[in-house]
């Protein structure tokens, strides 16, 4: 029987993917005074998103293997969590970027152009739409949550059908996301801006999603094989670890790249489930599952404190965060701080006060029924 815990250690995971994008935007005045292959990891910490979406595919999965999304009751609720693990705290960076975008100005552009990109961003549209965001860089993270949230709005109506397909399909459906990661990114790449004007379809918005459903076929199989899996869990984490450090230092095709990346880190996240010893002991430990589940936080914030540290840092003549190692250590303690507070005082309450609000619309709905 599976432990209700057994996933703590993939929470912890999520801390360290977002830290290496957090490097990945802003520790170039450590990648700078480091040695190459340093700099390489850090500098490749950008591709630590791929992982989230697999993990994000693998963890719905595991969440609502069992239960029951073919109804529209099912779907509304599943939904309604959905909404409240995600959209109260994006909001609020949204809000912090626009604070952002309005001190750096935006005069250049138009008043409808900076609606759209508003709306554009409120309605998880902008990964589909980019054209319509006036400065990509005022939130730097949330493109990915545009992405995700056009696979929760899907995972419902392909839950189904690939958590209770036999195992010759469920193999087939891991090869044609393989495929899906693979192949569209570099088929696309040609849709360039110089080509035609204007991208309508942004690549990644396309392709990624084959990252959620590789996650998803990689629980279905590990429901298949789960005691021949928890018995080489060693064997994946170790493949699965040493083929992310390995896909790093490669400068592979996209294509190759995202197909070597599904793979290894469907490796790793078995691997992570069935975690024993020592490195299980690490990894569940009370600091890093609170710091993973603090990494959403962390992830959407650490840009719109990025901006705040460059109007502080400017108005008293002193390098940014980019430019300054010991700048960027005090940025990193302080987004983390602050990642932990939200999560405490904002996210968590908000999250279990819609849910709450969910709750007991669902019973009065119920009592209304039976009364009826």
């Amino acid at each position: 029987m599976e432990s209700a815990r057994q996933t703590d250690g993939l929470t912890s995971i999520r801390f360290f993917a977002a830290i290496s994008v957090l490097f990945a935007h802003f520790g170039s005045a450590v990648s700078n005074a480091s040695p190459r292959f340093v700099a390489d990891f850090i500098q490749a910490g950008g591709g630590a998103v791929l992982y989230f979406f697999i993990l994000s595919g693998f963890i719905v999965s595991h969440v609502y293997f069992d239960r029951d999304l073919s109804s529209w009751d099912g779907r509304k609720a599943y939904l309604g969590a959905r909404f409240a693990r995600i959209v109260p705290l994006y909001y609020f960076t949204l809000f912090l970027g626009i604070l952002g975008l309005l001190h750096k100005g935006v005069a250049q552009y138009s008043t409808g152009h900076v609606i759209a990109s508003v709306l554009a961003k409120l309605t998880f549209l902008h990964s589909f739409f980019p054209a319509l965001v006036v400065d990509p860089s005022w939130v730097v993270a949330t493109w990915t949550l545009s992405v995700e949230f056009a696979f929760y709005m899907l995972f419902p109506f392909c839950a189904q059908n690939v958590f209770r397909s036999e195992i010759t399909s469920a193999w087939k459906q891991l090869v044609v996301a393989l495929l899906l990661c693979s192949l569209i990114a570099p088929l696309l790449k040609y849709a360039t801006e110089e080509q035609y004007g204007i991208r309508v379809f942004y690549l990644n918005a396309i392709a990624y999603p084959g990252f959620f459903f590789a996650g998803m076929v990689t629980e279905r199989l590990r429901r298949e094989y789960a005691s021949k899996v928890e018995r080489r869990w060693r064997e994946f984490l170790v493949s699965g670890f040493l083929g992310i450090l390995l896909v790093r230092m490669l400068n592979l095709p996209v294509g190759a790249d995202h197909l070597l990346r599904t793979i290894v880190g469907c490796l790793f996240i078995l691997g992570v489930f069935y975690i024993r010893g020592a490195p299980g002991r690490f990894l569940k430990s009370g600091i890093l599952i609170l710091l993973g589940e603090a990494s959403y936080a962390l992830y959407l914030l650490h840009g719109p404190i990025n901006t705040a540290f460059e109007i502080i840092l400017s108005r008293n003549g002193l390098p940014s965060v980019a430019e300054s190692q010991g700048v960027f250590w005090i940025y990193v303690a302080v987004t983390m701080g602050i990642s932990l507070l939200a999560f405490r005082f904002l996210e968590t309450p908000l999250r279990v006060a819609i849910l709450s609000r969910l709750s007991r619309k669902k019973t009065v709905k119920a009592a209304t029924d039976s009364t009826s």
